[in-house]
């Protein structure tokens, strides 16, 4: 299936440190685990498949998705690819960090 979505460098950048948190904590195994079950929740959102959310923020459609410890967050527009514009852990101050990424 063809990808779906983009992602951003700063989504990018989230990504890396939760693959070397998840990696140094876990160990290689649960990286795959963790990443892959991160790469099917990127390809459901950007499908708008299963539980996700909409928000309207600063006149943006952002939708956002659960998965594992972390959300998901893409700006959709129309006729255009998702674009991943942060995927940030449960416990962090999600809409402090959401706003410099819009």
């Amino acid at each position: 299936m063809p990808l779906t979505y983009a992602i951003s460098s700063e989504a990018e950048k989230d990504w890396a440190e939760i693959i070397k948190y998840t990696l140094d904590n876990f160990g290689e195994r649960q990286v795959h685990i963790y990443n892959n079950k991160m790469l099917q929740c990127l390809q459901d959102l950007s499908l708008e498949l299963g539980h996700f959310r909409e928000l309207i923020i600063s006149g943006y459609r952002i939708i956002t998705k659960h998965c594992q410890k972390h959300y998901i967050f893409g700006l959709s527009e129309p006729n255009k690819p998702l674009l991943i514009i942060a995927m940030l852990h449960e416990r962090m101050d999600l809409m402090q960090r959401l706003k410099h990424r819009l």
